[in-house]
């Protein structure tokens, strides 16, 4: 026979359970110990981790890393990211990283082993162990850009494709491995010459090494995100459904003129073109570019 006291604890241990539930998703995780890494006194590593859909394995680590010093957490719970996280199985993980000499955008002196070590903590308190072994999907604003590009260089086995916005300085050559890694430089009009000519060189480089590399100057825009992030969720998109389909037809967007046209097979993108993984990205690449609304 159930009892009014029976039926009481059990509401009461479903409302604990959902609120511990509540609690640990996003989860929270600082490294306090970073100079074992290689930084020094005043650096910072913080990250927050939110699972859409934490009954599901997870496929993917998105990492979102702010511009200079900046604390990034905040954009683990962006309802457009949350919504792309879901759709594609991902982790969505935001950041906080603080540090100079050595940098923490150059991801080969310390920022990397960091992360490393923070998503392998995240993967246990989490209880997804796959989260330390994922590919990486890698966003990042400024300086969060630079960490992203310095990251796939260091380990561009780990990353599935990356985005770099209004990023403009640059301190390592792409490795071959990285060369490999599909990715977007996008530039703002308005924005310093400097960050400018660092973000064409740079995307010049690979796409001349035969980089699946994409440029898109944001008309308008100086240096803030701008309307980037609804090309950088369907760039990514179309890359993880590249895996699933590596048959479907990649496109290429002209830089000077902004037309756009299918690869056939056998077919040689021109070096300093955007390739652009499918119709639809090369469409949007093409609206974006010309300023449509």
């Amino acid at each position: 026979m159930i009892t009014v006291a029976t039926r009481w604890l059990g509401i009461c241990g479903g409302l604990l359970l959902g609120l511990m539930t509540a609690l640990g998703n996003p989860y929270e995780f600082e490294l306090k110990d970073l100079k074992q890494f290689g930084a020094r006194d005043g650096a910072l590593a913080q990250f927050r981790m939110f699972l859409p859909a934490p009954e599901k394995p997870v496929r993917y680590v998105l990492l979102l890393t702010p511009g200079h010093n900046g604390d990034g957490r905040p954009m683990a719970t962006n309802p457009e990211w949350q919504e792309f996280a879901k759709t594609n199985g991902c982790a969505l993980v935001a950041t906080s990283l603080r540090g100079d000499n050595p940098k923490y955008q150059v991801a080969r002196y310390w920022s990397g082993k960091a992360t490393e070590e923070a998503l392998k903590q995240l993967a246990e308190l989490s209880a997804h162990p796959e989260i330390a072994n994922v590919p990486w999907l890698l966003w990042g604003l400024s300086a969060g850009g630079q960490f992203s590009y310095n990251l796939t260089c260091w380990k561009p086995e780990r990353v599935a494709a990356f985005v770099l916005n209004k990023s403009g300085l640059y301190s390592d050559p792409p490795s071959q491995g990285s060369l490999r890694v599909p990715g977007i430089f996008f530039a703002g009009e308005t924005d310093t010459d400097l960050r400018l000519d660092g973000i064409a060189t740079t995307f010049a480089r690979g796409r001349r090494m035969g980089a699946p590399w994409c440029f898109l100057m944001e008309l308008g825009a100086g240096h803030e995100s701008g309307r980037t992030a609804e090309m950088a969720r369907a760039f990514f998109s179309a890359v993880l459904a590249r895996k699933e389909n590596p048959e479907t037809v990649t496109w290429e967007g002209s830089l000077s003129d902004h037309s756009i046209r299918p690869l056939e097979s056998g077919d040689t993108s021109k070096p300093l073109n955007s390739w652009l993984p499918d119709e639809p990205t090369a469409w949007l690449w093409k609206k974006l570019a010309t300023g449509e609304k």
